[in-house]
């Protein structure tokens, strides 16, 4: 039997319930700002320390905004992680009126002095050697919407990659559109022992996407898991710093999910990583897949232990 029980459904729906301030003439006054979290400030510890610039552009009140790069190349994690965190800020008193908005940020990030020694810095190699061009690539006027995942290989530094399409979205067919993107990014280091591939997401913005806004708690997420009654694990998150969050975007089938921790990390918490790394959710149609597919959500992991076995 598992414990927590399993009998809650999540609806696909997930919006933010965001207060409503007073309608203002300057909506970035109700700015609202995510904290950073510590999977952003850890590449601080990898060398990737500075002041972050984009132009964020709102057309709904509780809807990421677009994001305008405006700096200079960056590993593609850290492309990743930041874009994250930008997605993550809203305009809650934005009337419809107003839109589209736009408004400049920037992120610093600095060493603090209970870190500068902490952790030395270890060459870079792998997928912290690919950066990636963050101006809006070229095929930034297209009218094509969808997303896709690509799989990078680099043979050695300063040429272009190989790439794969290891997914893309119903009716979305601009495979020249997908090498500009493969194209961005680079790969910088010493030339590899051998070849480094780095797995890659794309998103044209479209009316196609469900933002997850709102943290998930596991017992929600659980009964969304394919065939989950199936399988047998035994988690003690006791003994992983519980509680936790975890961020997770969907990729299976087609290539492991995206799994970070959000706060320091625990060699503890491998089992239960590569577990969620390995599990597909219950989708009723491709249409409903893409939907979800790369779309990141904050799990929160509380206290206990997770023991199921399926019944004979």
């Amino acid at each position: 039997m598992l414990r927590w029980g399993a009998g809650m459904a999540l609806a696909w729906a997930s919006a933010a319930a965001w207060a409503q301030p007073a309608p203002s003439a300057d909506p970035s006054v109700c700015l609202v700002r995510p904290a950073l979290h510590d999977a952003l400030r850890r590449h601080v510890d990898r060398g990737s320390v500075g002041t972050f610039n984009v132009v964020l552009h709102f057309t709904q009140p509780d809807a990421a905004p677009r994001i305008e790069w405006q700096m200079d190349p960056v590993s593609a994690e850290l492309s990743d992680e930041l874009t994250f965190y930008f997605q993550g800020f809203r305009l809650p008193c934005l009337q419809a009126s107003q839109a589209p908005v736009s408004v400049k940020q920037r992120v610093a990030l600095v060493p603090d002095a209970a870190s500068a020694d902490a952790e030395r810095r270890a060459p870079a190699d792998g997928p912290a050697c690919v950066k990636r061009m963050m101006g809006e690539f070229p095929g930034r006027h297209t009218t094509a919407e969808g997303k896709a995942l690509l799989r990078l290989t680099f043979d050695r530094p300063g040429t272009p990659s190989r790439h794969r399409v290891l997914y893309r979205s119903p009716g979305f067919n601009d495979l020249p559109l997908l090498k500009e993107f493969a194209d961005l990014h680079q790969f910088t280091c010493s030339a590899p022992a051998q070849s480094a591939e780095l797995d890659t997401v794309l998103i044209l913005q479209g009316g196609r996407r469900l933002q997850f806004t709102q943290p998930v708690k596991f017992k929600d997420f659980l009964p969304l898991v394919k065939d989950w009654r199936q399988q047998t694990f035994d988690f003690d998150l006791n003994a992983m710093g519980c509680p936790f969050d975890v961020r997770w975007a969907l990729r299976q089938p087609h290539a492991d999910n995206a799994v970070t921790e959000l706060d320091a990390p625990q060699p503890a918490r491998a089992p239960l990583l590569d577990w969620l790394k390995r599990q597909v959710l219950r989708t009723q149609s491709a249409e409903e897949y893409d939907q979800v597919v790369f779309e990141p959500m904050t799990l929160q992991m509380p206290c206990g232990r997770l023991k199921y076995v399926p019944p004979q």
